[in-house]
């Protein structure tokens, strides 16, 4: 099954959570994919123009109206990042 950009970066952000990164180190990362609100909610940066391609490609996203991010954080920088993390 497949994942929206969306999906895929909250799926990242939660590894790093995971693994001890705080809310600001996680966006100090990745400032163009996640964002801090004024209360210290953490979230993801939404695009329209691909929220729009999103719904033009999946009926099922544009009847959910799942929002969409332009951008994907990468798997292997996210592990990366956790690997150096780890004590030696």
């Amino acid at each position: 099954m497949w994942q929206t950009n969306a999906q895929y970066n909250r799926e990242q952000g939660v590894r790093l959570y995971d693994a001890g990164f705080s809310k600001v180190e996680i966006v100090t990362a990745f400032p163009e994919v996640y964002v801090l609100d004024k209360e210290g909610k953490f979230g993801l940066l939404y695009d329209k123009s691909a929220t729009r391609s999103l719904h033009l490609y999946s009926h099922d996203a544009r009847e959910a109206g799942l929002l969409e991010c332009d951008r994907m954080v990468s798997s292997e920088v996210v592990a990366r990042m956790i690997e150096a993390r780890r004590p030696l």
